[in-house]
């Protein structure tokens, strides 16, 4: 039973490991030979996926204590991967420095004896490290942990370390080091980690996204799909359907309701916060871009769960990414003043570490509030260099003086009054933002009270004298 929990756990199936350890530690009597290391074992792969310490980071430290006491060094990987686990429970309760102390005991002393359980040590450095929000940090231990795999074949590791890395390269917006690290991942795949190989897959469809390379990334996620259901790996899918409900998303026509259908029935537990995209980080995504009275108030309080979980756990990347939601949210309730200062504050909070990809991702939905910024672009730590990324749509030397009028526009007016632009029906205009056309009038009933105007054609022309200019 100890066996066929390892061989879940090393292959990336975790579906079955509650069953498992859970079974183990019922036969397990005090009089057992090894009850105590067998009992720690359970422990940390109980872990595996990370979910128990997102959820309770300081239940997560006692129980790991525990296992790295009860199991023996000899045992070398399963004590390493105790060793890894316990540093990132430490972490996640907030001993950023005592976890990455932690992890470095073992591995300072295990160095002359590398395997398994040394690159597990190791393989804390990279997940503490992107967790905190240490990208640069993140990325050199992640090169060791590739360098030292590399030379003694463990491709699991290698596989754990080029995600790291492919992660890293993603939110730099470096896409091409991205695509690497993630093709490598995808391209060993018969020998990695299923969870891993799914993490690579999805990494390489987002990557090809992000570059305008859309037919490879549909089929990276197709390859995927198909994958998942060949090793039998199901309960992996829907870290597959939340990644190919945002490339729906960027598509050139956002199909919005085959998003929110991939995406329906998402949880805060349905995968760690960890993962690259979580599927409840997807179904808010879709739900924002939606933009249905019923969908923003869902957004709202799954929000609001997110940043609970993201704060009390530390993870840094997804508390940015809340927070830039959070923007969008506001702006889409009539609030622009509050949504552009928590935007400068997430963009300001990112830029040491060059967090720039889930802004540029997040551009349709962010435009109003980034062109605000720019009025006062040198009191916002980091926004010259992500305009400078966004291109010269973003250039405040070139772009007009936008009037207060429009800054009183909300996002998804601004979407509208684009539509009118393009000469679009109110029916037409609603199946593009997949809303009703009774909620595209309402917006337009706005947008010309906003304007001072009574026809389309004066709505069109006054706003082109107080700056505006077709996203189209």
């Amino acid at each position: 039973m100890v066996g066929r929990a390892w061989v879940s756990h090393l292959s990336g199936r975790l579906a079955p490991l509650g069953a498992y350890t859970e079974r183990i530690e019922r036969l397990i009597t005090p009089a057992y030979p090894d009850a105590a290391e067998i009992r720690g074992i359970c422990s940390t792969l109980r872990v595996s996926n990370t979910v128990s310490i997102d959820q309770d980071p300081r239940a997560a430290v006692s129980a790991l204590r525990q296992a790295v006491a009860a199991i023996p060094p000899t045992n070398r990987f399963a004590h390493g991967l105790a060793v890894c686990f316990l540093s990132l429970a430490l972490q996640a309760s907030g001993e950023t420095d005592a976890a990455l102390r932690r992890a470095a005991d073992w591995t300072e002393r295990e160095v002359e004896r590398v395997d398994a359980g040394f690159i597990a040590g190791l393989q804390a450095n990279v997940l503490v490290n992107y967790w905190a929000g240490r990208l640069h940090a993140c990325a050199a231990a992640a090169d060791d942990v590739l360098a030292f795999a590399t030379r003694h074949d463990l491709p699991i590791a290698a596989g754990w370390a080029r995600r790291g890395l492919g992660m890293v390269a993603y939110m730099q917006n470096r896409l091409e080091d991205a695509i690497l690290h993630f093709s490598a991942i995808v391209g060993d795949h018969e020998r990695g980690n299923m969870l891993g190989v799914t993490e690579g897959f999805i990494g390489l469809a987002r990557s090809y996204a992000a570059a305008g390379r859309d037919p490879e990334a549909r089929d990276v996620l197709r390859k995927a799909a198909a994958l998942l259901v060949e090793r039998k790996a199901i309960e992996l899918m829907p870290l597959v359907h939340a990644c190919d409900a945002i490339l729906l998303l960027q598509s050139g026509k956002p199909d919005v309701e085959k998003a929110l259908a991939r995406t329906a029935g998402a949880t805060l537990d349905a995968g760690p916060l960890n993962l690259q995209i979580p599927p409840l980080v997807a179904r808010v995504r879709c739900l924002l871009v939606s933009g249905r009275p019923q969908d923003l108030n869902e957004a709202e309080r799954h929000l609001q769960v997110l940043e609970d979980r993201a704060v009390r756990s530390h993870n840094m990347a997804v508390q940015l990414q809340v927070g830039a939601f959070r923007a969008i949210l506001l702006d889409l309730q009539g609030d622009r003043s509050a949504a552009t200062a928590e935007l400068g504050l997430m963009i300001g909070l990112g830029a040491p570490e060059r967090f720039m990809r889930l802004f540029l991702d997040l551009e349709p939905q962010l435009r109003p509030l980034l062109l605000s910024l720019t009025k006062n672009q040198d009191e916002v730590v980091g926004l010259p260099a992500l305009l400078t990324a966004l291109g010269p749509a973003y250039d405040i030397a070139q772009a007009p003086a936008v009037s207060p009028s429009l800054e009183l526009l909300t996002m998804r007016e601004s979407e509208v009054l684009d539509h009118l632009a393009a000469r679009l029906t109110y029916k037409e205009i609603a199946y593009e933002l997949s809303i009703s056309p009774e909620t595209v009038k309402r917006h337009v009933n706005s947008i010309y009270s906003k304007l001072g105007v009574g026809t389309r054609r004066e709505a069109l022309l006054k706003a082109q004298e107080l700056g505006w200019h077709s996203a189209a």
